[in-house]
């Protein structure tokens, strides 16, 4: 068919066509994302906390969706083996990456890091937020967060057991010792498990670890709880003040969960993905499910959430620099 046998009506569809591609910046059939399944990429084993929450949320997501929406765990090198999958996956909105903590720093942990971990993604939302408790043994003399920094002014400083360099458990010791001017002497485990057995046995001063797996063990009364890392209490346990109301203001340092998509993916349907997580985000029992394991929801715009990525990189890769630690 030539130009001059194109019907009137033809042409007309084609510059419909090709004003809405321009208007959105993204091809028409974009608008009737999602067309097939859905994948939600976690890069950790199954059974931890970011696995959980990923299959929490991908049944209700589905349910907004009205496709599938499967969860692949892909384990490995602290995530960046899924992240970097997520970062060259199709920009289709078929592939989104589960995201936790340390996404934006884990290129001063290990070596060989080659996507941006913001460049090189389009931000969706937050899940949720989990905080960790400062944990002494109940047979211990410390009663408070200042009890511990006491301790550790003295002449051998105070031992902290953590799962592991680069964690949240072993960062925010360090930024305490560091702002408070006093020594906690890292003691690092394969896991924090291990560590919570060696705090039982007194082997280590105390542990940070999230409020979902240690309240059963504070409630159990085989550890006590001096501290919350989180800027509110937790209402698992209102009478534990938090770390900015006692001894660093402002402090929230929690374990946070979110949804990010590869660069490049349309922005209709980041905004579509965005309204069904918002929409599951405010569901009555995801609030009570949540609450039920020490989780809080993570709403935030996609522009939100990139700006907290970026930020809590920065402020956890300046620790980490100043700490003398090397990727590995």
């Amino acid at each position: 068919m030539t130009i001059s046998t194109l019907s009137r009506r033809h042409l007309l569809q084609l510059a419909a066509g090709t004003a809405a591609t321009l208007a959105t910046g993204s091809p028409v059939h974009a608008q009737a994302w999602p067309s097939k399944p859905v994948t939600l990429m976690v890069g950790f084993a199954p059974g931890g906390i970011t696995d959980a929450l990923a299959r929490l949320v991908a049944p209700m997501l589905s349910e907004e969706l009205k496709q599938p929406v499967i969860v692949e765990n892909r384990a490995g090198a602290s995530s960046s083996i899924a992240t970097a999958a997520v970062a060259a996956a199709p920009k289709d909105g078929t592939t989104f990456l589960v995201v936790s903590n340390g996404h934006a720093h884990i290129k001063h942990l290990i070596k060989g890091i080659k996507y941006d971990p913001v460049a090189d993604f389009e931000p969706v939302g937050g899940i949720a937020q989990n905080p960790l408790l400062v944990l002494v043994n109940a047979s211990a003399p410390y009663r408070s967060i200042n009890d511990l920094v006491a301790a550790g002014r003295g002449a051998n400083g105070l031992a902290y057991g953590h799962g592991g360099i680069g964690t949240l458990p072993h960062l925010i010791p360090e930024m305490l010792a560091k702002n408070l001017k006093t020594s906690f002497v890292n003691v690092a485990y394969r896991g924090s498990a291990p560590a919570i057995v060696d705090l039982m046995s007194n082997q280590v001063g105390f542990v940070m670890d999230l409020l979902q797996t240690s309240l059963p063990f504070v409630q159990a009364g085989k550890l006590r709880a001096v501290a919350v890392t989180s800027r509110e209490r937790a209402v698992q346990l209102p009478d534990v003040p938090t770390l900015s109301e006692t001894v660093l203001p402002g402090l929230d340092a929690q374990g946070f969960y979110g949804l990010l998509a590869p660069a490049g993916t349309p922005r209709d349907v980041i905004a579509k993905m965005h309204g069904a997580l918002l929409k599951v985000m405010k569901r009555s029992d995801m609030q009570e499910r949540l609450r039920s394991v020490g989780s809080t929801a993570f709403e935030m715009t996609p522009a939100e959430f990139m700006a907290f990525i970026r930020n809590d990189g920065k402020r956890w890769s300046e620790l980490i620099v100043s700490l003398g630690i090397q990727p590995e």
